[in-house]
């Protein structure tokens, strides 16, 4: 038997937690010294590849690569506070769910 109190926790409280800290830090200074770092390479290397011997395939993969960093470091970091708002409202159902059955 589950008692009242187990089927109100999050199944996943780890992904809340993660969410926050996610969110906390995309605001830091340091998250946000990181994305701009981030954006400045990907500008950088965008503008390289406009200029860059198409036949040096090294330089173009190293190119790309240097792009696409911001745009994955970003996406990771929204993934984890999308599964954590999902997480979120899950839990919140189940109390409203709980609340609405007393």
């Amino acid at each position: 038997m589950v008692d009242n109190v187990t089927q109100i926790m999050p199944d996943r409280p780890e992904l809340i937690v993660l969410g926050k800290e996610a969110r906390d830090f995309k605001g830091s200074e340091f998250g946000k010294y990181l994305l701009d770092m981030a954006a400045k390479e990907a500008g950088d290397a965008a503008m390289a590849l406009c200029s860059v011997n198409p036949r040096d395939t090294e330089a173009i993969i190293e190119l790309q690569n240097k792009t696409r960093r911001l745009r994955d470091l970003n996406k990771w970091i929204d993934s984890a506070i999308q599964a954590a708002d999902h997480e979120y409202a899950a839990y919140q159902s189940r109390i409203n769910e709980g609340d609405a059955n007393d």
